[in-house]
């Protein structure tokens, strides 16, 4: 069985969904089942173009030209390399999950869409979204075999537009080998995002917490780790000089891999004031690293934190609010809270979740 992952970008990319399907490739390696992944030629906001073909263990690598329409990434290439697959799973809603399933009669493959967070991140381009969606995408993803939502917020979007025995729901999965090994010596005070600086990730607001947080924890240090990608950086860097926060909040940018995980393992806390999230990762490796988490009311997160105590949901949207649920959070006992949250990010183990795929891939070619 060869299964084709299909996506927007991939490795030497950093991004959630570029890691999870590098670790989604991996484990299907260890059950005899082989992958390549299919790309575009360029990360995310880069004009740096990549190698057409390259091989990361497994998968094989094949990236591909393409028009950038912003919003829509047209690469009709992509059906110059799906020949010998048996499968094709493509990761999120656009130019080419709506491509394949409209030449299906042409190529005859088994499609799997996965929802990544759909196309409702930000209210941007709403009106366009929503007949997008519930036009085009309801006729559309009915070719598919199965649609694959990562959260309950995907689930709820998705089920208004196609029948259930269409959808299934399967979180996200992390390696925790990762971090089995990592130093338990946190640094006090210390907090931690993870993600790409985009505008529904509001790093904004957690700037702005910040700002009221510093009044009763002066030592507190926040490092934001991520690429730039809705051109929010230089805001956000703006409103950290405005607010004279530079010696307590870091940009760190991508990193890679290893040290990733060395903020993770110093990390006392992993936040969040997201507004929309297709799963978040971050939060479920800042859980496997020991890491307590401060989210944003939003039902993934809320979803995270239910063994945990909903105190651990934060008010973002009020940052002196925010920073006084923090600081009570912080003046707490938090005894075993380390152990607490690797215990929940277990239940996000591979090992737990790559059983569901395998059954989804075999269905499809009985």
């Amino acid at each position: 069985m060869k299964i084709a992952h299909i996506t927007n970008h991939f490795y030497p990319c950093i991004g959630g969904i570029e890691t999870f399907i590098l670790d989604l490739c991996k484990e299907l390696q260890k059950n005899k089942i082989s992958c390549k992944v299919i790309c575009l030629d360029k990360c995310a906001n880069s004009k740096q173009k990549l190698g057409n073909y390259s091989k990361l263990g497994d998968p094989e690598i094949t990236r591909i030209p393409f028009l950038d329409l912003k919003y829509y990434k047209i690469a009709p290439a992509v059906l110059n390399h799906i020949k010998d697959s048996d499968i094709l799973h493509v990761h999120g809603i656009g130019f080419f999950s709506d491509f394949l399933l409209l030449t299906k009669f042409l190529h005859k493959k088994p499609i799997i869409v996965q929802s990544h967070g759909g196309i409702f991140h930000t209210k941007n381009l709403g009106f366009l979204k929503m007949i997008y969606f519930n036009l085009i995408e309801r006729f559309l993803l009915s070719f598919a075999e199965m649609v694959i939502l990562d959260s309950i917020q995907d689930y709820a979007f998705f089920s208004k537009i196609l029948p259930k025995n269409k959808l299934t729901h399967i979180e996200n999965a992390i390696s925790l080998d990762d971090f089995s090994n990592l130093p338990s010596k946190k640094e006090k005070n210390s907090f931690l995002f993870v993600g790409r600086i985009s505008k529904n990730k509001r790093v904004d607001l957690l700037i702005q917490a910040f700002c009221f947080l510093l009044k009763s924890m002066p030592d507190a240090k926040l490092y934001i780790i991520g690429n730039d990608f809705d051109y929010c950086l230089q805001k956000c860097k703006e409103l950290v000089q405005k607010n004279n926060l530079q010696k307590n909040i870091l940009f760190v940018g991508e990193l890679p891999r290893n040290k990733l995980l060395e903020y993770y393992s110093k990390s006392e806390y992993i936040v969040s004031a997201s507004s929309y999230e297709g799963f978040g990762i971050s939060i479920v490796e800042g859980l496997a690293s020991g890491c307590i988490p401060l989210l944003n009311n939003i039902p993934q997160f809320n979803e995270f934190v239910k063994d945990l105590g909903k105190e651990f949901i934060i008010d973002f949207e009020n940052s002196e609010k925010a920073a006084k649920q923090i600081s009570e959070i912080s003046k707490s006992s938090n005894k075993n809270m380390a152990e607490k949250c690797q215990k929940i990010a277990k239940k996000y183990s591979w090992e737990n979740k790559i059983d569901e795929f395998k059954n989804i891939y075999a269905k499809l070619l009985i």
